[in-house]
């Protein structure tokens, strides 16, 4: 986050507050402190694995991290989800068209699988195992 603040303090010095209170704001409607529980919770490391069979579609990927605090990150990956079935409930247009798009848990061999349920080739999906993150573009 100090990279990004920098960054707007020397490209539109004028928008470092906007950011700033934009930041908040999303928080306050995700339920979490998106710097400290999220953010910071994550670690340095990241890594990307491609499935070149899948590449023509665009969803064949999966972003690994190890996580710097894994129980808050996994908390605050939670509250997102919550929040967003919470609006997908709200808006019930998606229901009435039978596309029902929420996110599911699945547990696999002890490991618990978040998957957004979309009515497209792709279906992101995310779990935390041994510190690590992992969100790809399908549960597979």
């Amino acid at each position: 986050m100090d990279l990004v603040r920098s960054t707007i303090g020397q490209i539109a010095p004028d928008d470092r507050n906007e950011f700033e209170i934009e930041l908040q704001n999303a928080g306050e409607q995700l339920g979490i402190d998106i710097e400290h529980d999220l953010i910071k919770a994550m670690g340095s490391k990241w890594t990307a694995y491609g499935d070149p069979g899948m590449s023509a579609m665009g969803i064949g990927f999966v972003l690994t991290n190890n996580l710097a605090v894994p129980d808050r990150a996994n908390k605050a990956l939670i509250a997102i989800e919550q929040r967003i079935n919470e609006m997908m409930a709200q808006n019930g247009d998606a229901d009435q068209q039978g596309m029902q798009m929420r996110f599911r848990e699945v547990s696999y061999e002890g490991v618990t699988v978040h998957t957004l349920a979309l009515p497209m080739f792709a279906s992101p999906s995310w779990a935390i195992h041994n510190g690590k993150l992992y969100f790809s573009t399908t549960p597979q």
